[in-house]
């Protein structure tokens, strides 16, 4: 048997509100261009000393990089068009 470590998931504002999130110090301020406003993330929970994480950016819209994975999935762009035609990757702005 194959060990896999996993744990529960909360909604933001309960991650935000946690008592290790607000002791590690890993609520982050990101300005998102497309509100006009800054938000607050919850940051990368590990820590390396060799390859430190940080949160730079906002995190991405829905649908923000649906054509970069349909390329790195072999769509060319006349497919991905029709797929995205297709409704099958719902309502995306």
């Amino acid at each position: 048997m194959a060990w896999l470590a996993c744990a529960t998931s909360s909604a933001w504002w309960s991650a935000a509100a946690d008592a290790q999130v607000l002791h590690r110090g890993l609520l982050r301020t990101v300005r998102v261009p497309s509100l006009g406003r800054e938000i607050q993330v919850v940051g990368p929970a590990a820590r390396f000393s060799a390859a430190p994480a940080s949160v730079d950016r906002p995190p991405p819209r829905l649908g923000e990089h649906t054509d970069e994975v349909l390329v790195e999935a072999g769509f060319d762009a006349a497919a991905a068009a029709a797929v995205r035609a297709s409704g099958a990757l719902g309502r995306q702005s």
